[in-house]
């Protein structure tokens, strides 16, 4: 006999069985994210002010004069990128750290916390400056059409950031080993043949180190791409959560999701270098363009 599953009335049957209290925590805790949009704009509006008005950039550029413009570039891109997410360490520490333990959804020690903000700091801020002084130089280079290699430029970035994220940066975050035999390795080996993932790419990390959650991930493209998922797994989550939110993430692999963010990212790069070609005189104007797109494009997203 066949049995037909809706997910929908599932999805309701697993909700209620949470209970009010559940609820009522899962509810705050969305609805303030929510907020946390906002006043996210307003802090990022509020440390651009701050800078601009303490002028830092400025006195490193006169004591730099007489270097080479891209020595002057790098430096000043970069502390640009370490200034304003210093100043900003407060709300992320509320936000990454407070939050978190607030609603019993991390464990992580504040001193582990900062260790890891300070490492994916220098990773950010040395990705950002060579960023930053490969669009100064096509501003020299190409002069008007600066723009559109730039778009260029943004794309191989992108693609090589999701090429070497599992490999080479997030194993500095965590502790990655093959998941070890069972039912659990059982599942996520059907899982990887469905997608065509090699059984020798699947991974365990100890995610409990960040979060209480269980989280899964399908990252990398050709040869880098592999399955990771959190301890939590072992140690909490059901399996059936762990076909759930694995096999979530592995369809987003199989249907070239990834791909989007390669095309999509620098395609609005690429605008937003034309409206600023346009718009503003093209060095100040590109600062404030790339500050925005690499911090969530390039810099945290992949490893955090």
């Amino acid at each position: 006999m066949t049995v037909t599953l809706s997910p929908a009335a599932e999805t309701a049957r697993y909700i209620d069985s949470l209970g009010p209290e559940a609820l009522a925590k899962a509810h705050a805790y969305t609805t303030g994210n929510h907020w946390l949009l906002l006043a996210g704009l307003c802090v990022s509006l509020l440390v651009v002010w701050l800078i601009v008005r303490s002028r830092l950039l400025d006195r490193l550029t006169d004591r730099l004069s007489g270097r080479s413009w891209a020595l002057m570039t790098f430096t000043v891109s970069a502390a640009a990128f370490a200034l304003g997410d210093l100043i900003a360490l407060p709300w992320t520490i509320y936000t990454d750290w407070q939050r978190q333990h607030a609603y019993d959804l991390s464990k992580q020690p504040l001193g582990d916390f900062l260790g890891q903000w300070a490492l994916s700091e220098a990773i950010s801020v040395l990705l950002a400056g060579l960023f930053m002084l490969g669009i100064y130089a096509l501003i020299r280079k190409t002069g008007a059409r600066w723009w559109m290699w730039g778009g260029g430029l943004a794309a191989v970035s992108m693609a090589l950031m999701v090429m070497a994220a599992p490999s080479v940066i997030e194993p500095m975050f965590n502790d990655y080993k093959p998941v070890p035999p069972g039912p659990v390795r059982t599942a996520l080996e059907q899982i990887a043949d469905d997608v065509g993932i090699p059984h020798d790419r699947i991974f365990m990390y100890d995610g409990s180190r960040q979060s209480e959650r269980f989280t899964a991930n399908v990252s990398g493209i050709g040869p880098t791409a592999r399955i990771a998922i959190s301890d939590v797994a072992l140690k909490e989550a059901s399996l059936a959560e762990v076909r759930a939110v694995t096999g979530h993430e592995a369809g987003h692999y199989k249907l070239g999701h990834i791909w989007r963010y390669v095309v999509i990212f620098p395609l609005l790069a690429m605008i937003m270098f034309f409206l600023l070609n346009r718009l503003f005189p093209p060095p100040p104007g590109c600062w404030a363009a790339m500050h925005n797109w690499a911090k969530h494009a390039v810099c945290r997203c992949s490893w955090r």
